[in-house]
């Protein structure tokens, strides 16, 4: 018997199955009526099944309000306790059911991997009192083949009506203003990556950091596939837990990494363009404490910078809201790299604390120089606030990446999650775990030189905003 049984209008049997099939994806057994023998009671083998299982989801649509049957199963659901309904279209549910709580998945494109999804199966997992145990591979193939029929929505998904696969014509470079993507300032940041999702081709040398100068981006840098042992060892000096355990990740495909931080100049843009709403002071440290300051923001962290510095000041969510803005602006997907990526890239093919070797110093990278790594290193400068992203006494590393240890912490994709227990082993963005927290990466121009690591993880609320956070964007790349 299955963990969830799905009541469904019969026209909706193709999104009954996808959901079944995410479902059983995320280690949660579904039934939604396949595998009837002919000539059996039907009826009968219905309220077996579901008397047999934990929850019952119920697909609320124009069609499914009206079916005697989906009602019925919906009234047995309810009467057990194990009701769990939602929303495919907007519809009214009939009498008892239009007061209940119901989750929302009319603006989700069916994509298998995204936030749209995930309230969906924390309820799911919080019925049957365990986590999903997400399969990625087998997400990852659904993902295709469910982008291959033009990612419709559940509601337009039916049986007797399935899109056909549709022919990709060749993109036309560059795209004019009037062909880039049109976005409601509005629209759900799931909604659009998700519509973006499709993998782009960039210009300029595709080889080991090979480099590219967009015209309306940041300057990025091609990252190549292949593979590491993503964490720190045990060994490793001033190693905290939640760097473990050490795993092997393998990236299948190349993709590219800004060049540098974001930019205070390039942010400022994104801000004037869409008045994006960057009130409410940053946090600020006092010399004892953390606390918000309303007096500071991204203009004015309280030290001098120009346009070539870092911007500082954003929230994981200010950084999303860039990345869409420059989509649109493009007509490519620009994101935030997953934790992975960003570790891949930082280390360049080492294994040391910092990309080159195991020692730091202030000669190296922007940091709390009053501080010595315990893996060695010596005492140095305190700058006290940034230095400008292209700073010629910082080597790049090996990749041709500026400052990836210090200057500004820069925020991943990925929820927060306290060990790599179940972590992806392909670069992907982990998107299960803490939603309301995100990993920083790299240290700051205020950090102790052993938070500058190359494993070293920072935990950190999406909406906060500090001096010392910023970002650097990230492109999927398909080869030509």
């Amino acid at each position: 018997m299955a963990d969830v049984f799905i009541s469904y209008k019969s026209e909706r049997r193709a999104a009954a199955r996808h959901l079944a099939q995410i479902l059983e994806l995320n280690g949660f057994s579904a039934w939604y009526d396949y595998g009837l023998i002919p000539g059996e009671d039907f009826e009968k083998r219905l309220m077996a099944e579901l008397g047999a299982a934990k929850v019952v989801l119920v697909l609320w649509c124009e069609m499914s309000v009206a079916s005697k049957w989906v009602l019925k199963e919906a009234t047995a659901a309810k009467a057990a306790g194990k009701l769990l309904p939602s929303w495919i279209q907007r519809a009214t549910p009939p009498g008892e059911f239009a007061r209940d709580d119901i989750v929302d998945l009319t603006e989700w494109d069916g994509a298998p991997r995204s936030h749209a999804l995930d309230r969906l199966l924390d309820d799911v997992g919080r019925r049957l009192r365990r986590d999903p145990a997400p399969q990625f591979h087998g997400l990852r193939e659904l993902d295709a083949t469910w982008r291959s029929f033009g990612a419709p929505s559940l509601a337009a998904f039916a049986l007797n009506a399935a899109p056909k696969p549709r022919s990709e014509a060749p993109e036309a470079t560059p795209r004019t203003q009037s062909q880039r993507p049109a976005v409601s300032r509005f629209e759900p940041l799931s909604t659009f990556r998700d519509r973006l999702r499709k993998p782009v081709k960039i210009g300029g040398v595709l080889g080991l950091g090979g480099r590219e100068l967009t015209r309306e981006g940041p300057e990025m840098v091609v990252i190549p596939e292949g593979e590491f042992m993503m964490g720190s060892p045990e060994n490793e000096p001033q190693r905290d837990d939640d760097e473990g355990p050490q795993h092997l990740v393998r990236i299948a495909n190349r993709f590219a990494l800004g060049k540098y931080a974001v930019t205070r100049g390039e942010f400022a843009a994104f801000v004037a363009a869409t008045g994006h709403d960057m009130s409410g002071g940053i946090y600020c440290f006092d010399g004892k404490n953390l606390k918000l300051d309303a007096s500071k923001s991204w203009r004015d962290p309280g030290f001098a910078q120009d346009d070539r510095h870092p911007v500082v000041g954003v929230s994981w969510h200010d950084a999303q809201g860039y990345c869409k803005w420059l989509s649109v602006q493009s007509g490519v997907e620009y994101r935030l790299p997953s934790e992975a990526e960003w570790e891949y890239a930082c280390r360049a093919g080492t294994t040391t604390p910092f990309w080159w070797g195991r020692e730091i110093t202030p000669d190296q990278a922007n940091y709390d120089g009053r501080s010595v790594y315990a893996g060695g290193g010596a005492k140095g400068v305190y700058r006290e606030k940034t230095v400008p992203v292209d700073l010629g006494e910082f080597k790049a590393n090996p990749f041709g990446l500026h400052q990836m240890h210090g200057n500004v912490w820069e925020w991943c994709d990925d929820a927060w999650n306290d060990s790599y227990d179940g972590a992806p082993d392909d670069g992907e963005v982990w998107i299960f775990g803490d939603e309301a927290s995100s990993i920083l990466r790299g240290g700051s121009w205020g950090s102790n030189p052993d938070w500058l690591r190359s494993a070293f993880r920072a935990r950190n609320l999406r909406v906060n905003r500090g001096r010392s956070r910023g970002f650097r964007v990230a492109r999927t790349i398909v080869s030509p």
